[in-house]
This record gives C-alpha cells, structure tokens and sequence, in this order.
C-alpha cells in the first residue's frame, strides 16, 4: 500500500507541475471556453493577473508533493 501511495503521490505532483508550468510557458493549446460567462470570468482572471497566483500555487504544489 505505501508503494501505491507513493506512486500516486508522484503522478499528482507531476501533474500539478506540468499543468502549471503551462499557465507560464503555454507549451499545450487547449480550446477555447465556450458560452460567454467563461470568456468573461477567463478574462477578469488574465487582466487582474490573478492567473500567475493560480499557477505559482500549481507550480509549489506540484514540487512538494
């Protein structure tokens, strides 16, 4: 059981660090939002630049884990 533990623990930060270090170097596209209220919250987020607080955390996350 400590193995499984271990693995995913490794898995989830490796997650956490590949998805966050997206949101900085944007090496995956993904699409684009649909409906008009995640275009808006999507561009509150970017120009209040709230998005590098979100993706710092991923990225610490991610590295502790």
């Amino acid at each position: 059981m400590k193995i499984a533990s271990t693995i995913a623990r490794y898995l989830l930060g490796l997650i956490f660090l590949v998805f966050g270090l997206n949101g900085f170097l944007s090496f995956h596209t993904d699409a684009t939002s649909q409906g008009l209220a995640a275009q808006q919250f999507g561009g509150a987020i970017f120009m209040s630049h709230f998005w590098v607080v979100i993706f710092s955390v991923q990225v610490l996350g991610g590295v502790l884990l």
